[in-house]
């Protein structure tokens, strides 16, 4: 999932670090301190964050109870291996919190203001309504191979930079969120699906 391979980028610029400097520092300076990292690649086992094709990271760390994020290209995987069947036993708690994750990454890059990114828009668009249609199929089927491929493709989209290419983004729920998670434990798709319909109330 998400956590394992965002660690893995975290370890994987980190081994490439100044020996001398704090590898925290990654995180403390959003990745733009990175000069090279591991070449790593990815094994899809749950479909939620789309870390399998993207050059970004969350880390937390209990002892400060922080969660940071960062970013760097030299992190983005070299491949992804996206097999359905490895998401058939997964619990239908993770299955609901990837969808949620998922469809709040779309949301994100969707409803912020209006620049005519017509294709952008169809693309968001597309992801959310498979998303909608086959995340509570997902929970009645686990193993329906058609359903899983759509989601885990979805996920993929929803956060490898094609939909928000050219469109204005807003990643307040998830920052709010990332704060819950650290603070309370509260799993990552649970504080978006708290905080999104609460900002949105917020700024009608």
């Amino acid at each position: 999932g998400g956590s394992v391979l965002d660690g893995t980028k975290f370890i994987a610029a980190a081994a490439h670090y100044d020996a001398d400097i704090d590898p925290w520092e990654i995180l403390e300076t959003y990745g733009s301190k990175i000069a090279s990292a591991i070449p790593m690649g990815s094994v899809l086992t749950l479909p939620a964050t789309g870390s399998e094709s993207n050059k970004g990271a969350v880390i937390s760390r209990k002892t400060t109870g922080d969660k940071r994020a960062f970013m760097s290209s030299h992190v983005q995987p070299q491949f992804a291996i996206l097999d359905p069947v490895y998401t058939y036993t997964l619990p239908p708690r993770q299955v609901a919190n990837g969808v949620v994750d998922a469809f709040v990454h779309t949301v994100e890059q969707y409803v912020t203001y209006p620049v005519d990114g017509k294709i952008q828009d169809r693309f968001a668009e597309g992801i959310l309504l498979t998303l909608i249609e086959d995340g509570p199929k997902a929970l009645q089927e686990p193993e329906n191979y058609n359903v899983r491929a759509n989601i885990m493709w979805a996920a993929t989209q929803a956060l490898n930079g094609l939909i928000g290419a050219g469109v204005p983004q807003d990643w307040a729920t998830h920052m709010l969120g990332h704060e819950l998670t650290a603070m309370h434990g509260l799993d990552h798709a649970q504080t978006l699906a708290i905080v999104l319909p609460a900002l949105w109330n917020e700024k009608r």
